[in-house]
């Protein structure tokens, strides 16, 4: 609603019945209680509708991106294809709201020490919607890993408890023994996570808003498969960031010993159930539990038979007599699940995968800034292709609060055997 429209009218009607009080008083039509009435709910109207417009300026000056120049008036969209025109033909001509968007950018990026040179630096909240797609994307916050945006500051440090309290039982007059609440400090660094993205200059010049989405979705997608990769695997080396299976003191269930599933067939509800006894038994079965793992595991789980009796096949029926389906699998688990080709298959020999549980807000997603780009129309094969190849960058990290927060079955396989082969 337009609210400016909205005082306006209410301001012109305020000025109607003042007007007409006298004639409608000589005329017997109103008393002057009735009139003073009528002018007072309007009045409050009008003091209500200042008030709206007051909370919503201050609203919009509290949004992380209102200092962007620009950005508060929303009709006027940032472009990307014209800010990547601009780029590599180093003319900014008809795309003067791009070149502010990203000067301004980057000299904000500069002030807290993030390096920019050799590209420019567009905000996230600039391109519409990207941080809820590259945020549909992300496995691990389907899961729900907490996501920080616009971090800033090399490094960030948030604080973790690392021991707690302890209570005693005191006899009378007895000296009562002291204890401290432990606290570390975990540090995040932003570590450089890129993307090639290669379009004809056609299609930029004719800036088509389906094409701009379909550039952010695919930008998107690579970026968040990076970064779930990382977060699941990452080896803590290489400019990557160190993944919860990696964590030092994570523990692991082996989902082939018969002390987990009994000689039940592996994967098995067992191993399952004993991936959520680990998290109990350290007193972390609680926050965002859930289970990830690959899709093939999945189907496996689908398909999980009773004991066996005697068959042809020596298996016993199926657990129902449908086929699984996504809601039956997470009745039976207790907890959500998230399905991921990130998660490995072809461990020890190429048939062995993972499952990862855990509280997933204990894992830490940081993003510093925004995009950092470059065009270039000479890159390899560009020029010859009439291509314009754009290499878009962005600082990530992850973190993980608490170990004990995540588990990993290990050796699960991804085929079935029959029990009898």
């Amino acid at each position: 609603m337009d609210f400016e429209m909205y005082q306006k009218d209410l301001t012109e009607k305020l000025d109607k019945l003042a007007l007409s009080i006298g004639e409608k008083l000589a005329e017997g039509q109103k008393s002057y209680v009735d009139v003073e009435g009528q002018v007072k709910s309007l009045e409050d109207m009008l003091t209500e509708v200042k008030q709206k417009m007051s909370d919503m300026d201050e609203s919009m000056i509290k949004r992380g991106w209102a200092n962007e120049p620009g950005l508060e008036d929303e009709k006027q969209k940032f472009s990307i294809f014209k800010a990547f025109n601009a780029i590599s033909t180093r003319s900014w001509e008809g795309a003067d709201f791009e070149k502010e968007v990203m000067d301004q950018a980057k000299t904000k990026a500069q002030s807290v020490g993030v390096d920019t040179a050799g590209g420019f630096l567009v905000p996230l909240q600039a391109l519409g919607g990207f941080i809820e797609i590259l945020r549909s994307n992300l496995v691990t916050a389907r899961l729900g890993a907490t996501v920080l945006n616009d971090l800033t500051g090399i490094p960030v440090e948030i604080p973790k408890q690392t021991s707690s309290t302890t209570a005693h039982w005191i006899e009378e007059n007895a000296a009562l023994t002291e204890s401290e609440l432990g606290v570390g400090m975990l540090q995040m660094n932003p570590k450089a996570l890129g993307t090639l993205v290669k379009m004809s200059n056609r299609s930029i010049r004719l800036t088509n808003p389906a094409i701009e989405n379909l550039v952010q979705q695919d930008m998107a997608e690579q970026i968040a498969r990076a970064v779930d990769l990382a977060a699941i695997r990452g080896p803590g080396s290489l400019g990557q960031p160190l993944g919860v299976v990696n964590q030092p003191g994570v523990v692991t269930v082996d989902f082939d010993s018969t002390a987990v599933h009994g000689g039940a067939t592996n994967p098995s509800w067992e191993g399952m159930y004993e991936l959520e006894g680990v998290l109990e038994d350290a007193d972390a079965l609680k926050g965002t539990l859930g289970y990830a793992f690959a899709p093939s595991i999945k189907r496996q789980m689908s398909k999980l038979r009773s004991a066996a009796f005697a068959t042809v096949d020596n298996e016993g029926p199926f657990l129902q007599t449908t086929p699984m389906t996504s809601a039956d699998i997470t009745a039976v688990l207790g907890y959500p699940f998230v399905t991921s080709t990130q998660m490995p298959t072809n461990l020890f020999g190429g048939a062995q995968g993972e499952v990862l549980f855990g509280n997933w807000a204990d894992m830490l997603i940081g993003l510093w800034g925004g995009l950092r780009l470059k065009a270039s129309e000479d890159a390899s094969t560009a020029f010859e292709r009439d291509q314009l190849w754009v290499r878009a960058i962005m600082d990530v990290d992850v973190a993980i609060r608490r170990v004990e927060s995540f588990t990993v079955g290990i050796n699960v396989n991804k085929v079935v055997a029959a029990s009898g082969a």
